[in-house]
């Protein structure tokens, strides 16, 4: 009795009749067989390839959009955070009944500005109101004496700090507006210019003092210096303070408000005081009491 070889493929190569054509078709589609697996692995990692350089180029495209997004709400979210700071400050000055000056400081141990308040040195009640506007008018001139000891200044109790990459100004130069607005070749600038100035003993921007307002016990305030708030590139601020509402207001300044010197000189009223008077300068003065 002739035995029939066991298995699929001898099975079929007798069900062919056993000759060797068959038998040779059948060796052909098991090789096709075995090949289909390579040919579609291959198809997967092209997808692959192509899917990774599709999401690269998108990551490439939104991620700067992204980034300059979250960038554009942390500066808001400072400026909020600054308006806050200076409520909770006129609330302390109502709270203990004594008048407090809100200002900024650049800090030597943290190389950053601070926002904080200090309390005034009055020796009489009566002469209270006179001290805080010599105070507003006459210490910004103190800073060299400062520097050299002579001068010492009341403690900050710090409140607020403004990051390592925000800058103080007291006016908008042709310079710095220059920079702003032309954020891919006066950035880089910007910030080594602002960043070495502080490391010279001799430069004023290194004793910078800003006093933005002094709190009232009664909830008015008397209004201080406007100081332009810059972090690199492009985005600035105007931090001044509100006399009749008795508060700060941090208010960001647009490319067409820099591009514009009417914008500007609207938006800052001590500049066009300044150049009605016949003084151009961009260094505004500290307001106060007359």
């Amino acid at each position: 009795m002739m035995m029939t070889p066991v298995g699929s493929d001898s099975m079929a190569w007798a069900a062919d009749g056993g000759d060797e054509s068959s038998r040779f078709g059948l060796q052909n589609r098991r090789l096709g067989r075995t090949r289909r697996p390579l040919s579609a692995r291959a198809l997967t990692l092209f997808e692959l390839v192509v899917a990774v350089a599709l999401v690269a180029a998108l990551a490439g495209v939104t991620l700067p959009l992204v980034l300059a997004r979250s960038r554009n709400i942390a500066f808001d979210e400072l400026l909020i955070q600054i308006e806050r700071t200076g409520a909770v400050a006129r609330s302390e000055s109502q709270r203990t009944s004594a008048p407090l000056r809100f200002e900024a400081r650049w800090d030597a141990a943290s190389a950053e500005y601070v926002i904080g308040v200090s309390r005034l040195d009055t020796d009489e009640e009566e002469d209270h109101l006179a001290g805080v506007v010599r105070a507003i008018e006459e210490e910004p001139d103190a800073h060299d004496e400062f520097e050299s000891g002579g001068v010492t200044l009341a403690s900050l109790e710090t409140m607020l700090t403004l990051g390592p990459r925000v800058q103080l100004y007291r006016g908008l130069s042709d310079d710095l507006r220059e920079m702003l607005l032309n954020p891919s070749d006066g950035s880089k600038a910007l910030g080594s210019a602002t960043r070495g100035d502080f490391e010279t003993t001799s430069d004023e921007r290194r004793k910078q003092r800003f006093t933005l307002a002094i709190f009232l016990p009664d909830g008015t305030l008397i209004a201080g210096e406007s100081v332009y708030l810059v972090t690199p590139p492009e985005r600035i601020a105007r931090i001044a303070s509100n006399a009749f509402l008795g508060s700060i207001s941090a208010t960001r300044i647009t490319q067409a408000m820099l591009e514009s010197e009417d914008e500007i000189d609207l938006f800052d009223p001590s500049i066009r005081e300044g150049e009605e008077s016949g003084d151009a300068s961009r260094e505004p003065v500290p307001r106060g009491l007359p």
